[in-house]
């Protein structure tokens, strides 16, 4: 006798949770891509408010994405330069305050015909003896634009994952920081800048691992982003803070 009003009950309680707002990703569209092909992705679903953002990489490697929220029931990811084909697949959630969907996944497909590679830069081209008859695109267009650090103060000595964000990052992009080049060694410390290999989520964002953190001295620690054409951002300064205990 009981079982009509439990029901109600659930329904009752499903809704209330809808109406504040919690967010649910049902789908996203398309979930196959071609690689460095402009695409617009779409997150169907319910509870997504003007204070939501999409997130795209992988778990516990997340990073926001240019997002627009239309209705509460969809969110559009606008992706300009695509994605490249390594990882094949990333994850895609959606953040509303401290609530964020279930994962849903997007394929790069490198089999499916039509993506493009990104068209070289043109020092890259000239020493290709790829030359055109076309006037070249101007020299500014290939060097990258350093715009923030996340985090940009990190303790001494604790690895961590440093994520970039910017402008006009190649496939191929490296960090460069200024290091002790002795480390590990007798030798007096020797500080120079030396480049480590870098994730490129997307041409705005890079992520790199480093394992086994900085030495507090210097403080500050000039980051840049150098593409393969040997193109380089102004710096950002990295902050070293003392060992926490």
């Amino acid at each position: 006798m009981r079982r009509p009003f439990l029901c109600l009950l659930v329904v009752t309680l499903g809704a209330a949770i809808a109406s504040a707002g919690q967010p649910v990703a049902v789908s996203v569209t398309p979930d196959t891509v071609r690689p460095y092909e402009s695409v617009v992705l779409r997150v169907e679903g319910s509870g997504f408010g003007p204070g939501c953002r999409a997130l795209l990489g992988r778990a516990g490697r997340y990073v926001p994405v240019a997002t627009t929220v239309e209705g509460g029931t969809v969110v559009e990811i606008r992706l300009p330069a695509g994605l490249p084909p390594v990882p094949r697949e990333r994850a895609v959630v959606v953040e509303c305050g401290s609530t964020r969907t279930a994962p849903l996944t997007v394929t790069v497909n490198r089999s499916m015909p039509g993506g493009a590679q990104p068209v070289p830069s043109p020092s890259l081209a000239a020493a290709a003896g790829a030359a055109s008859a076309a006037e070249p695109e101007p020299a500014t267009a290939a060097v990258p634009v350093l715009a923030r650090l996340d985090p940009w103060t990190v303790p001494a000595g604790e690895p961590f994952t440093l994520t970039l964000t910017g402008s006009r990052f190649e496939e191929g992009a490296s960090v460069e920081v200024t290091v002790n080049v002795n480390a590990g060694t007798s030798r007096p410390p020797e500080y120079r800048p030396r480049r480590f290999p870098a994730d490129r989520l997307s041409d705005t964002v890079l992520l790199v691992d480093f394992d086994r953190g900085f030495a507090p001295e210097p403080p500050l620690r000039p980051v840049r982003v150098v593409n393969r054409s040997g193109a380089q951002s102004a710096p950002l300064y990295l902050r070293i803070s003392g060992r926490t205990p």
